[in-house]
């Protein structure tokens, strides 16, 4: 099992318990872990068969900056 770890991204949010959170926002610092098997792509060099570090920081970066969570 392999890890890629991403570090420090961050965000304005609009999570919160109290209605100013919710409404003014306020910064996040996600960190991410991944556990994955990369043998796939590294014996058959095929980068689709690996993971894309950009659009997981993006799609993390979405979600953080998304509708709040209920």
């Amino acid at each position: 099992m392999d890890t890629v770890v991403l570090t420090g991204i961050t965000a304005k949010g609009y999570h919160g318990v109290f209605d100013h959170e919710r409404r003014d926002g306020q910064p996040f610092a996600v960190d991410v872990v991944l556990h994955l098997d990369l043998q796939p792509a590294g014996t058959s060099d095929d980068l689709a068969r690996t993971a894309h570090y950009g659009e997981l920081a993006e799609l993390v970066h979405g979600i953080i900056g998304g509708k709040p969570f209920a």
